[in-house]
């Protein structure tokens, strides 16, 4: 969690420089929007989908056979290269009728900065591929340091691309950033599993990973329906004016900065665990391994939820107000954020136990949830985005959809009354201390702008609530490490 958070704040710095240079312009928009063509493509394949069907399997033959484990990690490994040939052979033949068919470009910008930057940018995604495969199998072997450094890497290539090459290469230095940041950590880490594996491992023959590509697949055609939804989400910003698109991309990035820190932390280390319960069996771990996640993902994402809110403004004018990038654009930017944070909550109950059922092979149930979102948050998006809201109506479409899924995802009968009670402190604490947030605010107005007086703001008056907030997480005996500790009992 602390290498995670480290990388986001580095992120924080990239965001900043490439809103500086880029701004809340037309290249700036073309620049997001197809880097989250193959981000989409990548979480399907690399992340959600894949994550949740390689590390039960991978866990599963590590504890059974190492040797059999690393057959299984270089067939897999070979697989995603695969996938990654045909993706980038696709946007070079059917680049531009991809980019007219999901957004409301024009011809002249389409060719050729966006078939470039969709070339780029398929680079990008082969390393996050092989950086994602190798990360899975490290996690499960209990090696968690190297893997955490990939996106440090990444964000520090971004940043030092974009300021040397910028002047030269325009958006194009930004993509290349991307594509160096993400095949850097990919190669050290796949020679990092080499050394770890006997020689006799490295051999590619599929014949025995079909259970795994089955189970792979039925998580794509789940996680598909995320990926429509998104894109319909970034088509309906293209059509507004310009610069949405790198406004509503940039209000994703930053609620995703602590969703990312916490949520992804937490996973890291739950879902390992949660899989070895299952395969052998032990399903009281099991269920009290996802009640202390449960109390995990409110501890760390509600307080997130709540002070991004509160500090939307200033936040987007500390991490975008430079260069290019005004402060209309900060505060349009904060608008969206505004209506995005509460989301994380309900996307983090969400995920979780969407996870615990992909586990469980409930396809059924995960179908109608995963469906169940992703047509909430298109239906929500088409209405909203009519009303005065406009380009703030997809983000509060967003919300909603989770917070109609959420209840229907969560698995009440699992949770605990122990667990179910320290739920109910950790929502009166983040009640309480917004309740001292918004006197504060009142005190202390928050209508001036600018820099310092964003950061001073932050500082003042977050400062004294999170101090508030961590007194009664400890008054009320809420471990931050607890997951940490039963592992290791």
């Amino acid at each position: 969690m602390v290498m995670t958070a480290a990388s986001r704040l580095l992120g924080l710095v990239r965001i900043r420089i490439i809103s500086s240079l880029v701004g809340a312009t037309l290249m700036g928009d073309l620049l997001f929007f197809t880097l989250n063509i193959p981000n989409n493509v990548r979480k399907i394949f690399a992340e959600g989908a894949f994550s949740s069907a390689f590390v039960p399997e991978y866990s599963c033959r590590y504890h059974r056979d190492k040797q059999e484990a690393g057959q299984f990690f270089f067939r897999t490994a070979a697989v995603l290269c695969i996938i990654s040939a045909v993706m980038g052979a696709g946007f070079l033949l059917f680049g531009s009728q991809l980019l007219h068919a999901v957004s409301d470009f024009g011809d002249e910008v389409i060719h050729p900065a966006g078939i470039v930057l969709l070339g780029i940018f398929t680079i990008y995604t082969l390393g996050i591929f092989l950086t994602n495969a190798a990360s899975g199998a490290l996690h499960v072997r209990r090696r968690f340091f190297a893997p955490s450094l990939a996106p440090l890497i990444l964000s520090a290539s971004v940043i030092v691309c974009s300021l040397l090459l910028f002047d030269l290469w325009g958006v194009y230095a930004v993509a290349a950033g991307f594509a160096v940041g993400a095949l850097i950590p990919a190669v050290w880490l796949m020679l990092v599993m080499l050394r770890r594996i006997p020689e006799t491992a490295v051999r590619i023959s599929l014949r025995d990973s079909r259970t795994f590509f089955r189970r792979w697949g039925r998580l794509i055609a789940l996680q598909s329906a995320f990926l429509v939804s998104q894109q319909v989400s970034f088509y309906l910003a293209s059509t507004l004016q310009e610069g949405n698109v790198i406004q509503y991309s940039n209000a994703i990035i930053l609620w995703q900065m602590p969703f990312g820190v916490f949520f992804a932390s937490i996973m890291t280390v739950l879902y390992p665990m949660i899989s070895q319960f299952h395969h052998q069996g032990e399903h009281a771990e099991l269920a009290g391994t996802m009640n202390t996640g449960i109390e995990h993902v409110l501890t760390f994402l509600l307080p997130s939820a709540v002070l991004l809110t509160v500090f939307s403004r200033e936040v987007c004018t500390v991490v975008l107000l430079a260069g290019n990038y005004t402060q209309e654009a900060a505060d349009q930017t904060a608008a969206i954020l505004r209506f995005f944070a509460p989301g994380m909550v309900l996307l983090g109950l969400t995920q979780l136990f969407l996870r615990k059922y992909y586990l469980q092979q409930f396809w059924k149930k995960a179908a109608v949830i995963t469906l169940l979102a992703a047509s909430l948050d298109i239906l929500f998006s088409i209405l909203l985005i009519r009303t005065p809201l406009g380009i703030t109506g997809l983000a509060a479409a967003f919300t909603a959809a989770y917070g109609i899924t959420a209840l229907c995802a969560v698995d009440f009968s699992l949770i605990h009354r122990k667990t179910a009670q320290t739920c109910l402190k950790i929502i009166f604490s983040n009640i309480l201390m917004l309740a001292v947030l918004a006197v504060l605010v009142r005190l202390v107005p928050l209508q001036s702008r600018g820099l310092m007086e964003a950061i001073l703001r932050i500082i003042f008056l977050g400062a004294p609530a999170a101090l508030l907030l961590g007194l009664l997480y400890r008054k009320i005996g809420i471990s931050f490490f607890r997951l940490l500790r039963s592992r290791q009992s």
